[in-house]
């Protein structure tokens, strides 16, 4: 099941919601070299806690990876 929410935008696409993020690697930064690199199997974690509702979301974003097999 996928969860998600719509981030409401001004009419120039700026998010009305501020919110603060944090991103989470590997100890080597191994996302954020697979991004860097442009590889197209990569992964993304991050922590977003929006300022106005004090909800939170961890996000996790696969990339050209198979979901039944996350070895890539």
């Amino acid at each position: 099941m996928k969860s998600f929410f719509l981030l409401q935008r001004n009419e120039n696409g700026q998010s009305l919601s501020t919110y603060e993020t944090d991103y989470w690697d590997t100890e080597e930064m191994q996302f954020f070299g697979d991004h860097a690199k442009g590889r197209n199997k990569r992964l993304k974690v991050r922590k977003r806690l929006y300022s106005d509702t004090g909800d939170c979301y961890i996000e996790i974003k696969k990339k050209g990876i198979d979901v039944d097999n996350c070895n890539g």
